[in-house]
C-alpha cells in the first residue's frame, strides 16, 4: 500500500513526465484545435428533457392540489405540502436509481470500481473518448436533465418564498449545468456514475422523511439510520475516488498515451474544462465532508445526549409562509424537506426555540 509520503515524493516525478509529454506532442499540433462539442449530442435529446420536466412539473402539482389532499385530509395544508414533496422525491429517485441499476449498468460497455485497489479507474470511462451512448443512456442523462429543470420551474412559480430561496436556485442552476456540460462534451460515463451515486442515498433520505410525516415512530429513525451509511459509502468512499480519478487519473493517461485524443497536443484547450469539473466536484466533495459531519454531531446527540432524532432541529429556518400553527415545531429533523436533491444539511441542526 503506497504511504502518503511515498506520494508526496514521486509527485515532482509525475508533474516532470506530464509537462515532457506535453512538450512532445506541440510539434505535432496541427494548425487548428480538435471540435470538443460531442459527435453523439441529439437534439432529440433536448426535446425529450424539455417533455419531461413539463410532464413531471404537471404531475407534482396534481399530486400536491388534487392527490394529496384527498388521500390525506386529515393533514393540516402545511404538512401535507410536505409529504406530497418527500413523497414524490423519493419515488422519483426509487425510480431514477432503478432504472439506472436494471437498465443501463448492466448493458454498459464500460466499468467504474470503486471500491477495488485498481490503479486506474478512469480508463473505462473515458476509452474510446468520445464514449458512445446507448439508447438507454441517452434517455438516463434526458430525464436527469428534466427532473432538475422541472424542479428548478417548481420553486420559481409554486413553491413558497424559502429562507433559503437563492440557495436552491444556485443549486438547481449549478446542477443543470454540470448535467449540460458533461452531456455537451462527452464526459457522460463519469456523469452517470456520479449521479447515480448521489441518487441512491436521496431515496432513503426522502422516505424517511416521508415516513415521519406518515406518523410511523422508529421506523423513520430507522430508514434514515441506513441514509446515514449509504450516504458515507457513496458520498464519501465511492465519491472521494472519483474525485481522484478525474483528478489525478486522467493526467497519468496523458502521461502513459500522449497521444490519447490529442489531450497533450491541444492542452491549453482542454485545460478550462478539465479546471472546471475538478472544482466543481470538489466543491461537492467538501460539502459532502461538512454534511457527514453534522450527521455524526446528530448520532452523537442521539447515543450520549438523549436526544432523539426525531426531537433534533434543523438548521435552516422555515418557509416563509405562517400557516402550520404548532406543527411548524414537531420533530424538526423531518419537518423541513431539503429544498435541493441530497442537501443532508437542510435536515439536521439545533433544536428550535
Amino acid at each position: 500500500m503506497e504511504t502518503a509520503t511515498g506520494g508526496l515524493l514521486r509527485f515532482p516525478r509525475f508533474l516532470r513526465a506530464f509537462l515532457a509529454s506535453i512538450r512532445s506532442q506541440q510539434s505535432l499540433r496541427a494548425a487548428s484545435p480538435p471540435n470538443l462539442l460531442y459527435p453523439e449530442i441529439r437534439l432529440s435529446d433536448a426535446w425529450l428533457a424539455l417533455l419531461l420536466a413539463a410532464l413531471l412539473l404537471s404531475l407534482r402539482i396534481a399530486l400536491e392540489r388534487f392527490v394529496f389532499p384527498r388521500l390525506f385530509p386529515q393533514f393540516p395544508a402545511r404538512k401535507r405540502g410536505k409529504l406530497s414533496e418527500n413523497l414524490f422525491y423519493a419515488a422519483y429517485y426509487t425510480a431514477t436509481f432503478a432504472y439506472f441499476a436494471a437498465a443501463v449498468l448492466p448493458h454498459a460497455e464500460w466499468t467504474a470500481p470503486l471500491l477495488d485497489n485498481r490503479p486506474i479507474v478512469v480508463r473505462g470511462l473515458i476509452h474510446p473518448f468520445p464514449p458512445p451512448m446507448s439508447e438507454r443512456e441517452h434517455w438516463y442523462y434526458a430525464q436527469s436533465m428534466g427532473f432538475y429543470m422541472s424542479a428548478a420551474a417548481f420553486l420559481l412559480l409554486f413553491d413558497g418564498r424559502r429562507s433559503d430561496f437563492a440557495e436552491l436556485i444556485l443549486h438547481h442552476t449549478v446542477t443543470i449545468g454540470l448535467v449540460g456540460m458533461s452531456y455537451a462534451y462527452g464526459y457522460v460515463r463519469a456523469g452517470m456514475v456520479i449521479m447515480a451515486l448521489h441518487d441512491v442515498g436521496d431515496i432513503f433520505l426522502y422516505s424517511a422523511k416521508a415516513i415521519h410525516y406518515l406518523g410511523f415512530a422508529g421506523f423513520d429513525t430507522a430508514v434514515f439510520a441506513v441514509f446515514t451509511v449509504v450516504f458515507y459509502v457513496t458520498r464519501l468512499v465511492m465519491f472521494s475516488r472519483m474525485v481522484h480519478t478525474i483528478l489525478v487519473e486522467t493526467l497519468q493517461v496523458v502521461v502513459e498515451e500522449p497521444a490519447f485524443n490529442r489531450w497533450a497536443m491541444f492542452y491549453d484547450t482542454y485545460l478550462p474544462h478539465y479546471a472546471f469539473f475538478v472544482v466543481c466536484l470538489s466543491t461537492l466533495l467538501f460539502l459532502h465532508c461538512f454534511w457527514m459531519a453534522l450527521i455524526l454531531r446528530m448520532i452523537h446527540r442521539e447515543l450520549f445526549l438523549g436526544n432523539k432524532i426525531s426531537d433534533q432541529g434543523d438548521i435552516r429556518s422555515d418557509h416563509g409562509s405562517e400557516d402550520g400553527g404548532d406543527d411548524r415545531n414537531h420533530d424538526a429533523l423531518f419537518e423541513d424537506a431539503p429544498g435541493h436533491e441530497g442537501d443532508v444539511g437542510a435536515v439536521l441542526g439545533k433544536k428550535r426555540m
